[in-house]
């Protein structure tokens, strides 16, 4: 779509240089006017690929995400200027719109650190084959090391944002988009490495767990409950929909490890559970993932085979985003027994939980 319309030709020509072909000719667009259209475009351009990108993670097909961007290629204005009323950006220079913004820090992990994760992802590995599995976990790790090379740019990144665009704002930290970057960085490392976490009895597992990845796949649920422990409700109702999917990722994880090592529920997952609740309040499929949250808490001590949900629910080998219709499906009738209430009595804060990694 953005080819057809020239949104990535010029995104990728910086908004300047259109002497040479478009690669998918004719535009369906005509030139830019002002430099409201131009910023329009720009974004426009890069929210197709950010979607592209966040809504497919985990998928185990191709998905044809596209290459990492030229770093040459032009990012969004700064939320600053962009807030700016229209006749003022109308007489402002192009060349004065290179600026930072949280829009951008998730615009860069979504299109250049998260294809690395989706290339990975898309490869087929034969875990029961000694081979295949090394290679699995050297590569993962590679990954997951440019992950935590980009997450201390991102904290350095979001620390001169404030400082610059936001010093007079309280809780600027808690911006939409600052969140959700947070939030499908954490996911992504989970769905790196969930299928070497330990699989609960009743789940046929391909190999032994993996310790590295089980502790990272924790670490990264809890970053992302901490996180969201700081969100007020009214926060997490203007929330942007796609963090719905991350936030059910780490829930998944905590209730599915929980069952394979005997422990109890996290509390952290009330944490999630929350979220999702505020959040059903304006996404329907917030609220059908929270039952289905409810369900799996209130069937922990059950076995996987007497599960009112699918059985893949609890397989590792499964990401979320594979799970996700089966589940969703199976919420409808959840939702008329949610009676039970295992998640709900005592604050966020009041169960026991199992946060010790694994040795």
């Amino acid at each position: 779509m953005t080819l057809q319309l020239g949104l990535r030709d010029y995104v990728a020509n910086q908004g300047n240089d259109f002497s040479g072909r478009s690669t998918i000719p004719p535009r369906l667009l005509p030139l830019p006017c002002t430099i409201i259209d131009r910023e329009e475009r720009i974004r426009a351009y890069w929210m197709t690929e950010l979607l592209d990108s966040i809504s497919t993670l985990g998928a185990g097909w191709n998905s044809t995400i596209s290459p990492p961007p030229d770093v040459s290629a032009v990012l969004p204005c700064s939320d600053s200027i962009w807030a700016f009323p229209e006749h003022i950006i109308n007489i402002w220079s192009i060349g004065e719109f290179h600026f930072s913004s949280a829009f951008s820090l998730c615009i860069i992990l979504s299109t250049s650190e998260l294809w690395h994760v989706h290339r990975f992802l898309q490869q087929s590995f034969d875990l029961r084959i000694y081979e295949q599995k090394s290679r699995f976990q050297a590569e993962s790790q590679q990954i997951d090391e440019r992950l935590t090379t980009w997450r201390a740019e991102f904290v350095a990144a979001v620390y001169r944002l404030i400082n610059t665009e936001h010093a007079q704002e309280e809780r600027a930290e808690m911006d939409p988009n600052i969140v959700l970057t947070n939030c499908i960085l954490d996911c992504a490392v989970i769905i790196l490495f969930q299928r070497l976490s330990p699989s609960p009895a009743g789940i046929t597992a391909p190999c032994d767990p993996w310790p590295y990845a089980t502790n990272r796949c924790i670490y990264a649920a809890d970053d992302l409950s901490a996180k969201l422990r700081q969100a007020s409700d009214a926060e997490l109702r203007v929330a942007n929909p796609n963090l719905l999917a991350a936030v059910f990722a780490a829930a998944r994880f905590y209730l599915v490890y929980a069952k394979a090592v005997g422990a109890e529920l996290p509390r952290n997952l009330r944490v999630l559970v929350r979220a999702l609740r505020v959040c059903g309040e304006r996404w329907e499929l917030a609220r059908r993932l929270g039952a289905v949250l409810q369900a799996a808490a209130a069937e922990h001590q059950v076995p996987v085979f007497m599960s009112s949900l699918p059985v893949q629910f609890f397989d590792p080998q499964f990401s979320s985003l594979e799970v996700g219709d089966a589940v969703v499906d199976a919420a409808g009738a959840l939702e008329e027994v949610m009676g039970l209430g295992v998640l709900g009595g005592a604050g966020p804060e009041g169960a026991v939980g199992c946060e010790a990694h694994v040795d």
